[in-house]
């Protein structure tokens, strides 16, 4: 896949080596979806989706968050906080409408 020919340097502070202003993505656009759904259409989702959905963070954190886990494994919910893209109340409220809780 596409992912595993990226290289990224690994610092301990910013594991990727690539940080987005805050609010955008790599590619400058607003890292908020306009698309918040609903908690019936996010349960059972994969948590990056979740995260995407409810405008935490953006695809393109997503696929370094993947490629990261990938290569150091480990839960994506701890590799996305480990980023430094998302709080740890913010995977908590992801985890609670995967499941299909309301926040």
């Amino acid at each position: 896949m596409f992912w595993e020919r990226i290289q990224y340097p690994v610092n301990p502070d910013n594991p990727v080596g690539i940080r987005p202003s805050p609010g955008r993505s790599l590619l400058g656009r607003p890292a908020v979806s306009s698309d918040i759904s609903t908690p019936d259409q996010l349960k059972g989702r994969p948590l990056g989706r979740v995260l995407v959905r409810m405008g935490k963070v953006s695809r393109e954190q997503v696929v370094m968050a993947l490629v990261y886990q990938r290569k150091h494994g480990g839960l994506m919910g701890e590799v996305i906080m480990r980023l430094g893209f998302v709080q740890p109340a913010d995977v908590q409220m992801a985890l609670a409408a995967q499941r299909g809780e309301s926040p």
